[in-house]
């Protein structure tokens, strides 16, 4: 029992947890572990199931890495080419040198590109003055990963998180610049916004339009 429960003491002592990696779809994604010498056997896997193996005699590549893998067989490091949205998720390597096992697991992210972020206005109804009015600024950005986007405004050097933001408008506070930023953890786009364009819509209809496309198909994705 005392044998066992070192073995399995080993084996978790040997895991190294790399973190979180991103990467832009279609780049090349490189996974590089930590040996302390060139390893025996190689086991890739995603999520479980095989990416590749190597046995210092015969690599064998599997499923849909066909053709996008590479295998540094000295070191293990894995490079994967023209990564896709499905190449997300954990890998795991299993790698033996001489009869001692290694273990190394990398959590991968794929992203999209940043879009240049569309701000619009809403107005909002007038005040009993007919002087003072206030507005809600709203901010898009079209990504196929929106999960990795973060919407942050910047006015007057402080920053507000989320994708509208309440607004005053009448007399100098029309001439208030407020900037919109849309980042992933790679990539990041800004667009600014005048005060004083809520008055005349300066969102032009294309740029709605494509807004509404996207808000339609995120909605129903």
């Amino acid at each position: 029992m005392a044998l066992l429960y070192f073995h399995w003491w080993f084996i978790l002592n040997l895991t190294l947890v790399a973190g979180q990696y991103y990467v832009l779809k279609g780049r090349e994604a490189i996974l590089t572990p930590s040996l302390p010498k060139a390893p025996d056997d190689i086991l890739w896997k995603h999520n479980g199931d095989k990416v590749i193996t190597f046995n210092t005699a015969e690599e064998c590549v599997f499923g849909s890495y066909e053709g996008r893998v590479t295998l540094a067989w000295t070191t293990a490091e894995l490079s994967i080419a023209d990564v896709r949205y499905e190449d997300s998720g954990e890998y795991e390597l299993e790698a033996f040198i001489g009869d001692r096992p290694h273990q190394s697991q990398f959590m991968l992210k794929v992203l999209d590109k940043v879009s240049v972020p569309v701000i619009r206005c809403e107005m909002s109804e007038e005040s009993g003055d007919g002087h003072n009015r206030s507005a809600t600024l709203l901010c898009s950005s079209e990504s196929d990963t929106p999960e990795a986007l973060t919407i942050k405004w910047n006015v007057d050097g402080e920053s507000h998180q989320g994708q509208t933001l309440p607004i005053a408008l009448g007399n100098k506070q029309d001439d208030i610049t407020y900037s919109c930023t849309a980042n992933n953890p790679l990539l990041q786009e800004t667009s600014s916004f005048m005060a004083k364009d809520c008055y005349t819509g300066s969102t032009t209809s294309k740029e709605l339009l494509r807004l509404r496309m996207y808000l339609y198909l995120y909605s129903y994705s």
